[in-house]
């Protein structure tokens, strides 16, 4: 075998060297299990991400332009959202959503506030998307949210 490998032309060689690529990467495809990629990033990237998420605590129930953000910092919203994501697990977005969800739900827990109220504490001018975001967020809207917690269910 080695001996007909060694008597292959150049060009032939090249053929084989295509081909076992080729067979390499559909068994790296189909046989072998499938992970994420690893993402790695500049420590002066990780900064950037957490310097927009002080910001984002500074004031986290205003409005927040994340595509001005990302221009201030000078780098795209695609890229922000990348940096930010792999430092906090969500996009700017997802996250300070997140963040003011579970601000609502506390809210709810401790006080008796109205939920029009809570919803513009959190940020939320508009009490029924909060209440739509409230929902998706914890699969029961604020109303029925509080009531478990009357009942002794936190959720």
């Amino acid at each position: 075998m080695v001996k007909r490998l060694v008597e292959l032309r150049q060009e032939d060689v090249a053929v084989c060297k295509i081909l076992l690529m080729e067979i390499l990467l559909y068994l790296d495809r189909t046989l072998l299990p499938q992970t994420e990629k690893n993402t790695y990033f500049t420590a002066k990237q990780y900064h950037l991400a957490q310097s927009v998420h002080d910001r984002l605590m500074a004031e986290p129930f205003r409005e927040h332009n994340i595509a001005a953000l990302a221009a201030e910092y000078g780098v795209s919203r695609t890229s922000l959202n990348r940096y930010f994501e792999a430092e906090y697990g969500d996009t700017v977005s997802t996250w300070i959503r997140k963040y003011r969800l579970r601000e609502a739900a506390e809210l709810l827990r401790k006080t008796d506030r109205s939920t029009a109220e809570i919803s513009l504490a959190v940020g939320y001018a508009n009490p029924s998307k909060f209440s739509a975001a409230f929902k998706r967020e914890f699969d029961v809207p604020p109303s029925v949210f509080r009531r478990m917690k009357e009942g002794g269910k936190t959720g």
